[in-house]
């Protein structure tokens, strides 16, 4: 398993950090469906930054690297 963490930025909620292990980076998203639409997280893994998600309020993913 390989160890990851979604950071989720300050933007009027908590900023925090959430660290997971997983198989792949696919795991994120059922972690990111607990949270309020519209939230921004940023993936790592280790110290790669893998890219930005976020859950807009129409209910579908924006990744980007």
């Amino acid at each position: 398993m390989r160890t990851f963490t979604l950071l989720f930025e300050d933007d009027g909620s908590e900023a925090r950090r959430v660290e997971f292990e997983a198989f792949d980076t696919s795991a994120a998203f059922s972690l990111l469906e607990r949270e309020r639409t519209a939230r921004k997280a940023t993936l790592w893994e280790n110290d790669k930054r893998l890219g930005t998600i976020v859950r807009n309020d129409g209910d579908f993913w924006q990744v980007s690297a």
